[in-house]
Protein backbone atom coordinates (compact mmCIF):
# COMPACT_ATOMS: atom_id res chain seq x y z
CA UNK A 1 0.00 0.00 0.00
CA UNK A 2 1.16 3.47 -0.61
CA UNK A 3 1.36 5.86 2.00
CA UNK A 4 1.79 9.72 1.80
CA UNK A 5 1.75 12.76 4.04
CA UNK A 6 2.69 16.52 3.51
CA UNK A 7 0.74 19.96 3.82
CA UNK A 8 -2.03 18.64 2.09
CA UNK A 9 -3.71 15.63 2.44
CA UNK A 10 -7.82 13.64 2.43
CA UNK A 11 -9.72 14.42 5.21
CA UNK A 12 -13.17 12.70 6.29
CA UNK A 13 -15.03 15.25 8.40
CA UNK A 14 -17.38 12.87 11.09
CA UNK A 15 -16.70 9.95 8.51
CA UNK A 16 -15.77 6.60 9.82
CA UNK A 17 -13.08 6.30 6.65
CA UNK A 18 -11.02 9.04 8.45
CA UNK A 19 -9.93 5.96 10.37
CA UNK A 20 -8.80 3.99 7.66
CA UNK A 21 -7.44 6.53 5.15
CA UNK A 22 -5.84 8.88 7.58
CA UNK A 23 -2.98 6.72 9.70
CA UNK A 24 -0.74 8.34 12.18
CA UNK A 25 -0.65 11.37 9.99
CA UNK A 26 -0.59 9.08 6.73
CA UNK A 27 -3.03 9.20 4.07
CA UNK A 28 -3.60 5.62 2.95
CA UNK A 29 -4.41 6.43 -0.87
CA UNK A 30 -5.60 2.81 -1.56
CA UNK A 31 -3.45 2.01 -4.33
CA UNK A 32 -0.79 -0.51 -4.28
CA UNK A 33 2.74 0.03 -6.19
CA UNK A 34 5.87 -1.90 -5.77
CA UNK A 35 9.22 -0.09 -5.68
CA UNK A 36 12.24 -0.66 -7.78
CA UNK A 37 15.91 -1.29 -6.88
CA UNK A 38 16.06 2.73 -8.14
CA UNK A 39 13.76 3.87 -5.78
CA UNK A 40 10.85 4.30 -8.38
CA UNK A 41 7.41 3.31 -7.69
CA UNK A 42 5.31 1.57 -10.07
CA UNK A 43 1.20 1.49 -9.87
CA UNK A 44 -0.05 -2.26 -9.62
CA UNK A 45 -3.74 -1.78 -8.81
CA UNK A 46 -6.02 -0.55 -6.50
CA UNK A 47 -5.88 -1.93 -3.26
CA UNK A 48 -9.33 -3.65 -3.32
CA UNK A 49 -8.75 -5.17 -6.76
CA UNK A 50 -5.65 -7.05 -5.35
CA UNK A 51 -6.07 -10.77 -5.48
CA UNK A 52 -4.29 -13.01 -3.05
CA UNK A 53 -4.30 -16.56 -4.09
CA UNK A 54 -2.03 -19.31 -2.27
CA UNK A 55 0.02 -16.41 -1.17
CA UNK A 56 0.73 -14.94 -4.61
CA UNK A 57 -0.03 -11.00 -5.16
CA UNK A 58 -2.30 -10.80 -8.30
CA UNK A 59 -3.47 -7.23 -9.69
CA UNK A 60 -6.46 -7.98 -11.62
CA UNK A 61 -6.25 -4.96 -14.26
CA UNK A 62 -2.96 -7.12 -15.06
CA UNK A 63 -5.41 -10.08 -16.02
CA UNK A 64 -7.43 -8.16 -17.46
CA UNK A 65 -5.19 -6.67 -19.76
CA UNK A 66 -4.01 -9.62 -21.02
CA UNK A 67 -7.45 -11.20 -21.88
CA UNK A 68 -7.97 -7.64 -23.67
CA UNK A 69 -4.92 -8.57 -25.82
CA UNK A 70 -6.77 -11.90 -27.37
CA UNK A 71 -8.78 -11.55 -30.26
CA UNK A 72 -11.70 -13.14 -29.15
CA UNK A 73 -11.96 -10.48 -26.15
CA UNK A 74 -14.56 -7.37 -25.94
CA UNK A 75 -14.67 -7.00 -22.68
CA UNK A 76 -13.52 -8.72 -19.62
CA UNK A 77 -13.42 -8.07 -15.18
CA UNK A 78 -11.61 -10.27 -12.93
CA UNK A 79 -11.53 -10.44 -9.80
CA UNK A 80 -10.89 -12.87 -6.68
CA UNK A 81 -13.45 -15.79 -5.69
CA UNK A 82 -13.33 -17.14 -2.49
CA UNK A 83 -11.37 -20.76 -2.32
CA UNK A 84 -11.34 -23.00 0.35
CA UNK A 85 -7.98 -24.43 -1.25
CA UNK A 86 -6.24 -21.01 -1.97
CA UNK A 87 -8.03 -18.07 -0.19
CA UNK A 88 -8.96 -16.63 -3.25
CA UNK A 89 -8.78 -17.20 -7.14
CA UNK A 90 -8.39 -15.75 -9.91
CA UNK A 91 -11.87 -15.57 -11.87
CA UNK A 92 -12.47 -13.72 -15.13
CA UNK A 93 -16.30 -12.31 -16.81
CA UNK A 94 -15.40 -12.27 -20.02
CA UNK A 95 -17.96 -10.63 -22.98
CA UNK A 96 -16.83 -12.45 -26.51
CA UNK A 97 -16.76 -10.80 -29.52
CA UNK A 98 -19.63 -11.94 -31.92
CA UNK A 99 -18.50 -15.37 -33.66
CA UNK A 100 -16.67 -16.76 -30.76
CA UNK A 101 -18.65 -19.48 -28.59
CA UNK A 102 -18.03 -19.53 -24.81
CA UNK A 103 -17.32 -22.91 -24.29
CA UNK A 104 -14.69 -25.42 -22.58
CA UNK A 105 -12.66 -25.05 -25.65
CA UNK A 106 -12.65 -20.89 -25.22
CA UNK A 107 -11.78 -21.47 -21.62
CA UNK A 108 -8.79 -23.48 -22.36
CA UNK A 109 -7.83 -20.87 -24.81
CA UNK A 110 -8.29 -17.63 -22.81
CA UNK A 111 -6.35 -19.52 -19.53
CA UNK A 112 -3.56 -20.76 -21.83
CA UNK A 113 -3.31 -17.06 -23.40
CA UNK A 114 -2.82 -15.19 -19.91
CA UNK A 115 -0.20 -17.96 -18.66
CA UNK A 116 1.85 -17.21 -21.72
CA UNK A 117 1.01 -13.51 -21.82
CA UNK A 118 1.97 -12.50 -17.96
CA UNK A 119 2.58 -15.50 -15.66
CA UNK A 120 1.37 -19.23 -15.36
CA UNK A 121 0.16 -18.50 -11.50
CA UNK A 122 -2.00 -15.47 -12.56
CA UNK A 123 -4.18 -17.25 -15.28
CA UNK A 124 -7.79 -17.14 -14.08
CA UNK A 125 -8.86 -20.71 -12.78
CA UNK A 126 -12.75 -20.02 -13.64
CA UNK A 127 -13.96 -18.13 -16.59
CA UNK A 128 -17.25 -17.03 -17.12
CA UNK A 129 -18.89 -16.21 -20.43
CA UNK A 130 -21.02 -12.70 -19.83
CA UNK A 131 -23.52 -10.93 -21.84
CA UNK A 132 -22.23 -7.62 -20.62
CA UNK A 133 -20.55 -6.22 -17.26
CA UNK A 134 -21.75 -3.79 -14.37
CA UNK A 135 -20.76 -0.56 -14.83
CA UNK A 136 -21.15 2.81 -13.36
CA UNK A 137 -23.00 5.57 -15.85
CA UNK A 138 -19.66 7.05 -16.79
CA UNK A 139 -19.20 3.84 -18.38
CA UNK A 140 -16.27 2.20 -15.39
CA UNK A 141 -16.33 -0.88 -13.88
CA UNK A 142 -18.06 -2.49 -11.06
CA UNK A 143 -15.49 -4.83 -10.05
CA UNK A 144 -17.12 -4.87 -6.24
CA UNK A 145 -20.34 -6.15 -8.13
CA UNK A 146 -18.27 -8.69 -9.79
CA UNK A 147 -16.86 -9.76 -6.36
CA UNK A 148 -20.13 -10.02 -4.95
CA UNK A 149 -21.70 -12.60 -7.89
CA UNK A 150 -18.43 -14.71 -7.33
CA UNK A 151 -19.13 -14.59 -3.84
CA UNK A 152 -22.64 -15.50 -4.12
CA UNK A 153 -21.83 -18.24 -6.83
CA UNK A 154 -18.95 -19.75 -4.21
CA UNK A 155 -21.77 -19.99 -1.68
CA UNK A 156 -24.49 -21.63 -3.43
CA UNK A 157 -21.62 -24.36 -5.18
CA UNK A 158 -21.07 -25.62 -1.12
CA UNK A 159 -24.70 -25.73 -0.64
CA UNK A 160 -25.16 -28.16 -3.54
CA UNK A 161 -22.52 -30.41 -2.69
CA UNK A 162 -24.14 -32.15 0.08
CA UNK A 163 -27.26 -32.25 -2.30
CA UNK A 164 -25.16 -33.88 -5.05
CA UNK A 165 -23.59 -36.36 -2.65
CA UNK A 166 -26.60 -37.56 -1.56
CA UNK A 167 -28.05 -38.06 -4.86
CA UNK A 168 -25.01 -40.33 -5.82
CA UNK A 169 -25.21 -42.15 -2.49
CA UNK A 170 -29.31 -42.92 -3.57
CA UNK A 171 -27.76 -43.84 -7.02
CA UNK A 172 -25.43 -46.50 -5.86
CA UNK A 173 -27.74 -48.12 -3.21
CA UNK A 174 -30.40 -48.68 -6.35
CA UNK A 175 -27.49 -49.99 -8.20
CA UNK A 176 -26.83 -52.62 -5.61
CA UNK A 177 -30.72 -53.82 -5.73
CA UNK A 178 -30.89 -53.91 -1.67
CA UNK A 179 -28.70 -57.25 -1.85
CA UNK A 180 -28.17 -58.48 1.90
CA UNK A 181 -26.59 -61.77 3.31
CA UNK A 182 -25.82 -62.89 6.77
CA UNK A 183 -22.69 -63.46 8.24
CA UNK A 184 -20.73 -66.16 9.91
CA UNK A 185 -22.11 -65.29 13.43
CA UNK A 186 -25.98 -64.78 11.75
CA UNK A 187 -25.72 -61.27 11.41
CA UNK A 188 -27.98 -59.56 8.46
CA UNK A 189 -25.20 -57.30 6.65
CA UNK A 190 -23.99 -56.28 3.17
CA UNK A 191 -22.00 -59.20 1.88
CA UNK A 192 -18.13 -58.79 1.33
CA UNK A 193 -19.07 -59.09 -2.38
CA UNK A 194 -21.64 -56.77 -2.48
CA UNK A 195 -19.77 -54.00 -0.46
CA UNK A 196 -16.94 -54.38 -3.40
CA UNK A 197 -19.78 -53.81 -5.65
CA UNK A 198 -20.97 -50.69 -3.52
CA UNK A 199 -17.62 -49.04 -3.59
CA UNK A 200 -17.62 -49.87 -7.61
CA UNK A 201 -20.58 -48.19 -8.08
CA UNK A 202 -20.30 -45.06 -6.13
CA UNK A 203 -16.62 -44.58 -7.80
CA UNK A 204 -18.85 -45.00 -11.12
CA UNK A 205 -21.29 -42.54 -9.72
CA UNK A 206 -18.79 -39.94 -8.86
Amino acid sequence: RLAVRGPTGCRYIADVRQTVYVQSGWNVTGDTYIMDRDGYFWYQARSDDMIISAGYNIAGPEVEAALLMHAAVAECGVVGAPDEDRGQIVKAYVVLRAGHAGDAAMTKTLQEHVKATVAPYKYPRAVEFVADLPKTQTGKLQRFELRRRAAETHHAQREEQPRQLAQRGARSRRLLGGRWGHDAFGRRGQSALTLRAARRCFIAAC
